[in-house]
């Protein structure tokens, strides 16, 4: 922290805030600051200082730049007061209803031409002394309080959450949330640093044991520990919406230290305060708010399912627009396909389950021009809906209409709830929604909230690829108990005959056919790690020779190690895109996997949803040069398929990027690519070595799968089945609210 006066202001714009100040450095707290006159660039409300006006710097950090040298970006400042008369007398008169009169009024009261006099007197005798000065009213005396206080305040409201281990961007957070209150609720349970970005229960308890001494066994600390296992342990990593209260239990323990007995004590409180919801009958665990997102989503389906339909067609109308289709296209549906087509526009929901090159594409663009057949404009009636742009642009060019990600139609952010709703359903009689496996709960939770009822609604996924992400197994608990088409017949054959059958060897519990190499199917037993890792880049150079760098894709399932994407993607960009004197770089510091270089030319993958960029997780794109923006902040431009994105350098946008040489397996999900080369070996833990995981890499390919590793690995995830069994409950309230 550190005190300037502003001596003149080189650029402000009133619109944003934004001002670029020469001040002198009155005092320091800082030894690093150990010049007389800094450069103060900032926007959060600096445009509306002048020169003599007197602030303290209390967050900032130093910038070089080589082209406007030195500078420091304020993150917080605060006025202070004046120490001259004219300088107090101005101050006030920024309160509503005083003027020069009265504000001098104020300074004779206290018989002093020195600002800072008056403040200290303002300060120690109270609020109630102002309110003793003739011709002033209670609300300009809370006014003229406020400007005399206010910085002083901040400034303490600042260091005593500095001094609990936060950050100005979570002290700003804080401050938004709570107000003042913030010091007093954090110091009475610093648990609560958790409703903070950037802060979980590790760092929280970090906080409390360290800077409150918390007792270990404090209700607090057990309830954040109980929520932070179900959290982390069960809903994240394992995707569970529930869990066994023993298995819990002994969670808990591990993680706190804590004796069982301490843990069931906090946690029967937690149950009768409604903080948790415990099933007696079956042992089950569930946080509320997962539970209730399970009941919403299951209550929404079946009002779909049953409601009355906007439009109703004869069966002849919908099997002549069959036949049209089939007609113009050259081509004959089998009946399961034919089934799915008539379902929807026979009822209201329909799912339409198959592998890959089974025909569920195909069958989509049946249902578009079927529609438009029976009298709908599918450019505005039908709705195309991926969870990720890849898909939902494959989805567009093989339909001919546009395609939408989840989160861009629904208009989702992580600061905000969905501009559609169930008050503002989205204005579509027909949606049809690609690639479900991807979905997890929350968001199948808002997306179906937002579909009046009487739509017309198709779900379209693999129900045997990788579960999503997130939460839930929501299409195999949908595909459990509503009308369902199965398309088994493989029509992929021209393209890719092998891609297609040995995903379906994969998927029926059956290796794979690695006897020899195909035209568009190949594997190379490798057990050297660094062989593989050079074997992959040969083939990624050629892929890209052949096929472009955005249709060339390597797929690990792991991300450590030194055939796991961070070490893939290090190795792939040296030699694709290797350093250059002509090439601006940055290096973004962090962990190991956080610690790398992006430079101009290299691919890249945004990895989570910008609402306010219109980019969406696992979308790619190419670095196209490094700039300034009109407020001389360091920037990256990044194409995305024709559109370009800033991202501001040293700040927590440019780690919304990774590298996309390389990518999980699960992170390719939902998309395909020309070719794909990935990696399987014996060293990957058993998790990583599974049957959905092999067989959701072999059918991203569209043209070429190359795999790389061990006959052992891929044996091991044939046999391996089990990594689909999630804990939820929505397959159960389904049933119940059906029948």
């Amino acid at each position: 922290m550190f005190k300037a006066t502003v001596k003149n202001v080189l650029f402000r714009n009133s619109k944003d805030g934004y001002a670029v100040i020469m001040a002198e450095v009155n005092g320091s707290d800082d030894s690093e600051i150990t010049e007389k006159k800094v450069k103060l660039v900032g926007n959060n409300d600096m445009s509306d200082l002048n020169a003599g006006d007197h602030i303290s710097v209390c967050d900032y950090r130093c910038t070089e730049n080589h082209r406007y040298g030195k500078q420091y970006w304020v993150n917080s400042w605060v006025r202070e007061v004046p120490e001259t008369r004219s300088g107090a007398v101005s101050l006030m008169m920024e309160v509503d209803g005083i003027g020069e009169k009265k504000a001098k009024r104020v300074m004779n009261y206290f018989g002093s031409n020195d600002g800072l006099h008056v403040a200290d007197c303002i300060r120690s005798k109270g609020l109630e002394v102002l309110k003793e000065v003739e011709g002033i009213t209670d609300k300009e005396a809370e006014g003229i309080y406020e400007v005399f206080t206010s910085s002083e305040k901040w400034k303490d409201f600042i260091i005593q959450l500095k001094e609990c281990g936060l950050n100005m961007i979570q002290i700003e957070e804080a401050f938004d949330m709570w107000g003042y209150y913030a010091v007093d609720i954090i110091y009475s349970n610093p648990y609560r640093t958790t409703e903070l970005r950037g802060i979980g229960f590790v760092r929280a308890d970090e906080i409390a044991l360290k800077y409150f001494r918390v007792p270990y066994d404090s209700m607090f600390r057990v309830e954040s520990g109980v929520i932070y296992v179900l959290e982390n342990n069960f809903l994240r990593k394992g995707g569970h919406c529930n869990a066994d209260i023993n298995i819990v239990l002994d969670e808990v323990n591990k993680v706190l230290g804590v004796a069982i007995t301490r843990i069931s004590e906090v946690f029967d409180s937690m149950v009768n305060d409604g903080k948790l919801y415990f099933d007696k009958s079956t042992g089950k665990v569930f946080l509320p708010y997962v539970l209730r997102a399970e009941d919403e989503t299951a209550s929404k389906l079946c009002d779909l399912r049953y409601a009355e339909a906007k439009e109703n067609f004869s069966v002849d109308a919908v099997l002549e627009g069959i036949e049209e289709f089939e007609r113009v296209n050259d081509l004959d549906l089998n009946e399961e396909q034919k089934d799915a087509i008539a379902g929807l526009f026979n009822n209201n929901i329909m799912v339409l389950t198959g592998g890959p090159g089974t025909g569920k594409t195909l069958t989509v663009k049946g249902v578009v021009e079927v529609a438009d057949y029976l009298g709908y404009d599918s450019n505005f009636d039908v709705a195309l809906l991926a969870p990720t742009g890849r898909a939902s642009r494959g989805l567009s060019e093989k339909t001919g209409i546009s395609g939408y990600t989840i989160h861009r139609i629904l208009g989702m952010s992580p600061d905000s709830p969905p501009d559609y709703n169930a008050e503002n359903p989205l204005p579509y009689p027909i949606i049809i929604i690609d690639e479900f496996s991807m979905v997890d709960l929350f968001i199948a939770n808002y997306l179906f909230d937002a579909i009046e009822e009487g739509t017309k609604v198709l779900i379209v996924g693999d129900k045997d690829q990788l579960p999503s992400v997130g939460p839930g197994l929501v299409l195999k608990d949908i595909i459990d108990n509503l009308d369902t088409v199965y398309l088994k017949h493989i029509y992929r054959q021209s393209e890719a005959p092998m891609i297609a059958h040995n995903a379906y060897l994969v998927n029926n519990g059956c290796m794979p056919d690695i006897s020899k190499d195909y035209d568009d199917f190949m594997f190379r037993e490798v057990a050297d790690d660094m062989y593989v890792v050079r074997l992959i880049k040969d083939f990624f150079f050629w892929g890209v020779e052949k096929y472009g760098i955005l249709e060339t894709q390597v797929l690990s399932p792991v991300k450590g190690g030194s055939m796991g994407v961070h070490n893939l993607n290090r190795v792939l960009q040296n030699g694709y895109n290797p350093p250059s004197f002509n090439k601006e770089e940055y290096r973004r510091s962090g962990s190991d996997s956080n610690d790398i270089v992006i430079r101009e030319g290299d691919k890249v993958m945004q990895t989570i949803n910008n609402r306010s960029k219109k980019v969406f997780n696992g979308e790619i794109g190419i670095v196209k040069y490094f700039d300034h923006d009109d407020r001389n902040r360091s920037i990256m431009v990044v194409d995305f398929f024709g559109e370009e994105k800033n991202y501001y350098l040293n700040s927590s946008d440019i780690f919304e990027l990774d590298l996309a040489y390389a990518s999980t397996v699960h992170k390719a999900q939902g998309s395909e690519y020309c070719m794909t080369i990935s990696v399987f070996h014996k060293k990957f833990y058993d998790g990583m070595l599974a049957r959905n995981i092999l067989y959701t890499a072999i059918s991203r390919g569209k043209k070429k799968c190359l795999l790389v590793g061990m006959e052992e690995a891929i044996r091991k995830c044939v046999t391996n089945n089990a990594t689909n069994e999630r804990n939820t409950m929505l397959g159960t309230l389904l049933k119940q609210k059906m029948f």
